[in-house]
């Protein structure tokens, strides 16, 4: 493995950047005759309007044909199925309030995180630590997160999006089984 040292980068663009700036003075003080920018263009305008067209068709393409794919509500419910338990969550500084903390294991569980006060994330990790799911919790609105777990024991839930200064106590516990 190649290192190169900070200092030697920071020269080598100092010069770079030396070179370009005399070029380009160099550049402004040779052409002292004043071009009208139809004359520099050409006929560029048709070209560019032509390629953007077709930059534009090809991202409407790409954006329609991977709407089908994406993890709407359809397609979550095929993947996962139809929430056997829903449990409520309710967040505010600094709390998770769960409707229940007994969760069953091998079937999907939906959550229905709302929050009272600001955004806050809903990041739900397994008993290794790992996170294995995540949504926003938003004032006025219920976003729902459905689940299969697999492994069971205690996970804990995190709160994602900086809320204020005890942020990162903002915890909560529940049980699968």
């Amino acid at each position: 493995m190649i290192l190169i040292s900070p200092r030697y980068v920071f020269v080598l663009l100092l010069v770079m950047g030396g070179v370009y700036t005399l070029l380009w003075a160099w550049v402004m003080h040779s052409s002292r005759e004043r071009v009208e920018y139809g004359e520099i263009t050409g006929g560029l305008d048709v070209l560019r309007r032509r390629l953007f067209s077709v930059i534009a068709l090809a991202a409407l393409v790409v954006f329609l044909g991977t709407q089908t794919i994406l993890p709407y509500q359809p397609v979550r419910d095929i993947t996962v199925g139809e929430p056997v338990t829903v449990i409520n969550v309710t967040t505010s500084q600094f709390v998770f309030a769960l409707s229940n903390t007994t969760i069953p294991a091998n079937v999907p569980v939906e959550f229905a995180v709302t929050s009272v006060d600001v955004n806050h994330g809903f990041g739900i990790y397994d008993p290794d630590g790992q996170i294995i799911a995540q949504t926003q919790s938003m004032p006025g609105y219920t976003n729902r997160l459905i689940f299969n777990f697999t492994k069971t024991g205690q996970h804990r839930i995190h709160c994602l999006e900086y809320c204020g200064v005890d942020h990162w106590g903002m915890e909560a516990f529940f049980n699968v089984e």
